[in-house]
């Protein structure tokens, strides 16, 4: 039996794990204008940070409640955590030359890389803060409530104790939406790893569901919910490795109170609705004019890899199904290259005593190589770097819509606060951004993602290739840009010991 190590839930941020889980949430993007003032102006906040094992008693009461079919508790008070980017650190006397090397430098020296639009004086065209001095993002506050209201009221009182000595760059209040859609009208948020570890008492953190009789069970919390070894996403534990069952080698802490902390990655992107539906459209036609008979929703599956329900096209490929979709142990149940058999479920892990099989793609016939979930998770699949290597690639993701509906305010701004956890920037969200997204070639082929791959043009320029209803194959234009990162920065983001220690 696989040990695991113990995680100290009384340390660690309960953003990072499990997320916060809030209705509405506010991302708050700070100057740091008067280091050591605003060293000491940050103390009080500390006592309102969330740490994981209160996230974990928060979650499970939502769980509680929605199993006995009533509302999901009011929360008593807003959850928070913060994060501050090296800038920051080095205005407080700390040296981050040792320390993730995009962290160290900053988001604004990636955006070539991320493939950002830059301009001729090679700064981000698109980006409305984290280009200047006057606009830098040096601290982060992330917070949570069920009440829009309670939240606003939350972060005035923050602005408040900070100003003058951390001024605002960005304050943007997301909310989760409808069916947990983002506005393109898909599922979002389907594909997070579970984390390996335990509790004081020794219980898993994260769900496990399927029958322990089945040797999936040792590498699968659920179904298709790869196991991860904590150390990839919190510093202090063991690292993923090739071998899911072996813990690979502590991810030391760059700093020692950086232990139990991670990094944030946050993008703050703005989703063009109307750009990407036309481009949609025109995909249709085109289609047509080739003797295609394209079914409604066809087209814009195809480049998610999902319907929009969730149902995961592998599983479903004709019609998007209730059944998948509504159930979480087959939401998620699926590989590229192998098949996935049929899967015992435990006493009390969901209504089915167990998961139908499901039927291998390796030829990309049901979800398109190009296709966002291919192109971000090649779970089994065929990639540059080998499909043992893939789950060290996975990240923890918090992002939450911002924005209001386009009906009510077709020509606002709407979009998606990204967020994610990870202890290498560089070979996490990095690597899966520049290597898979933007590339054409990379992980198996087919043109870049079609939701997030950009080539730092207007145009964005794409050539889709891909099986066509008929099963033939077709390469289709696909330009044009409707996620657009319009700012961001990199964060460290401490246990509490280690929010104690800085501030002090």
């Amino acid at each position: 039996m696989t040990m695991e190590p113990r995680l100290d839930l009384d340390d660690i941020q309960g953003h990072i794990f499990p997320g916060f889980g809030s209705a509405h949430t506010a991302v708050i993007a700070l100057r740091l204008d008067d280091p050591e003032p605003g060293r000491i102006a940050l103390r009080p906040l500390l006592g309102d940070v969330t740490r994981m094992e209160q996230s974990l008693r928060d979650k499970e009461a939502r769980r509680a409640a929605l199993i006995a079919g009533m509302d999901v508790p009011a929360q008593p008070s807003p959850s928070l955590a913060i994060g501050f980017s090296a800038n920051a650190l080095r205005l407080w006397g700390h040296d981050t030359s040792a320390f993730d090397l995009s962290f160290h430098e900053g988001m604004f020296r990636d955006a070539e890389a991320l493939g950002d639009r830059l301009g001729d004086d090679r700064v981000p065209v698109d980006w409305t803060f984290g280009t200047r001095e006057q606009n830098r993002a040096d601290v982060l506050l992330i917070s949570g409530h069920s009440s829009r209201t309670t939240l606003e009221h939350a972060v005035r009182k923050w602005l408040d104790l900070l100003s003058p000595h951390l001024v605002d760059v960005l304050v943007e209040y997301g909310r989760r939406r409808p069916e947990d859609k983002e506005f393109f009208g898909f599922h979002d948020g389907i594909s997070q790893p579970a984390i390996r570890g335990t509790n004081t008492g020794g219980e898993p953190l994260s769900r496990r569901v399927i029958a322990p009789e089945d040797p999936r069970s040792a590498e699968f919390a659920r179904p298709g919910q790869r196991l991860v070894w904590p150390g990839s996403f919190i510093f202090g534990y063991a690292r993923e490795v090739s071998s899911p069952l072996d813990p690979g080698p502590a991810a030391e802490p760059p700093a020692p109170w950086m232990r139990n902390g991670s990094y944030l990655v946050f993008r703050r992107l703005s989703q063009d609705v109307e750009a990407f539906q036309s481009a949609v459209a025109q995909l249709e036609s085109r289609l047509t004019s080739l003797g295609e008979d394209v079914p409604e929703g066809w087209v814009a599956s195809r480049l998610v890899g999902r319907w929009p329900d969730g149902t995961p096209l592998h599983a479903s490929p004709e019609t998007p199904d209730p059944a998948i979709s509504g159930d979480l142990n087959r939401i998620n149940n699926f590989k590229f290259k192998a098949a996935s058999p049929e899967t015992p479920i435990a006493d009390g892990g969901g209504p089915s005593t167990s998961v139908p099989s499901v039927p291998p793609d390796p030829l990309g016939i049901q979800t398109p190589f190009m296709s966002h979930v291919r192109q971000v998770n090649p779970r089994d699949g065929k990639s540059e770097i080998g499909a043992e290597r893939h789950p060290a690639k996975l990240m923890l993701r918090r992002g939450t819509p911002f924005g209001p509906e386009v009906a009510e305010e077709p020509e606002a701004e709407r979009g998606l606060l990204f967020l994610s956890y990870q202890t290498s920037i560089v070979e996490q969200f990095k690597f899966v951004q520049s290597s898979w997204s933007n590339a054409k070639q990379r992980p198996a082929g087919g043109g870049l993602d079609p939701i997030t791959g950009q080539d730092g043009t207007q145009e964005n320029e794409r050539k889709l290739r891909f099986f066509a209803p008929s099963r033939g194959q077709r390469t289709c234009p696909f330009n044009g840009r409707w996620v657009i990162p319009t700012g961001g920065e990199y964060f460290a983001v401490p246990g509490i010991a280690g929010l104690l220690e800085l501030t002090r």
